[in-house]
């Protein structure tokens, strides 16, 4: 399993989904590699519930972070050993390499396999860690992608020996080089925090409106969009109105989110994420006919505003 960023609060709401048993089945037994996008508190607090859930394992859990992520976790080493030897650290942004295929490894690494002869107190070569992860997980290339948010941001392309390829945003503003590093993705997961009404405020803060997102989505070529990362201040599920305009490049009508087959024509399913959402691939082919249901099942429980 990989676990695409860790806010606070991540193992109890995976505990609250899958039970305190299956949880700790995930987190000690599956779990493979925890992928941080940037440093800001709501995408990487968990991680050290994770890691102290994990002490006794011999098999040390691969991060690939920013570089400020190391010296957090060593300083809080300093006050609980529990996570001492826990983990291997690689920087998200390797050699600043466009894509890292897994298989190429260095000669004076390639047999440096096992993790847990690797010390957590210095960065870890990405070759090793892509390769521990390829033979885990099955992925052809993991690409970490600088995206438009704040220092050392990133996003995410996972593709898989089979073909299937996916994009996560973690947070930022429409990104053109993530366009291009996730082009014709499967999936595309990507952050949709203000409403289409606060353009000027998603540029200050760098982050994205719906409609923005789900232009990247189209730009790219994605064939499944999953909105996520909504503000506090919407209802759980944002509210997209059935005359909002879609901005692209075509000459398409606009899309009508609650109209599936005007989403079909235009080559993208739009569907939202919320609280404990699980999803199947083959859950993906049909789930963005339940958006006008969810608007409806979540209207009103917004939350308050935010800075």
């Amino acid at each position: 399993a990989i676990l695409l960023d860790c806010g606070e609060g991540t193992y109890f709401q995976m505990c609250r989904r899958f039970g305190r048993l299956g949880t700790n089945k995930i987190v000690r037994d599956e779990l493979s590699l925890i992928w941080i996008s940037h440093m800001h508190a709501d995408h990487h607090l968990g991680l050290l519930k994770i890691l102290v859930e994990r002490k006794g394992l011999d098999d040390k859990l691969s991060i690939v972070a920013p570089r400020a992520m190391l010296p957090f976790l060593r300083e809080f080493e300093g006050t609980d050993n529990r996570i001492r030897n826990m983990y291997a650290f690689a920087c998200c942004n390797f050699d600043d390499a466009a894509c890292i295929p897994v298989d190429c490894v260095k000669k004076n690494t390639e047999n440096v396999i096992n993790m847990n002869q690797i010390p957590s107190n210095r960065f870890v070569s990405e070759d090793i860690i892509l390769k521990r992860t390829k033979k885990c997980l099955g992925l052809a290339s993991l690409n970490c992608v600088r995206v438009n948010h704040c220092f050392d941001a990133f996003g995410l392309v996972l593709e898989w020996n089979s073909g299937f390829k996916l994009v996560y945003s973690g947070d930022t503003e429409p990104c053109d080089a993530l366009v291009k590093a996730g082009m014709n993705a499967n999936v595309l997961i990507h952050e949709a925090t203000l409403d289409d009404e606060k353009v000027v405020e998603a540029r200050e803060k760098r982050h994205s409106t719906v409609s923005e997102a789900i232009k990247v989505g189209k730009e790219m070529k994605a064939r499944k969009i999953i909105l996520t990362h909504f503000s506090q201040r919407y209802p759980k599920i944002p509210i997209i109105n059935s005359s909002d305009p879609v901005p692209h490049s075509t000459n398409d009508d606009n899309i009508n989110l609650e109209d599936s087959s005007l989403i079909e024509k235009n080559g993208t399913n739009v569907m939202v994420a919320f609280d404990l959402m699980s999803l199947t691939l083959d859950q993906m082919e049909w789930g963005h006919h339940l958006l006008p249901v969810l608007q409806t099942l979540f209207n009103g429980e917004g939350g308050q505003d935010e800075d």
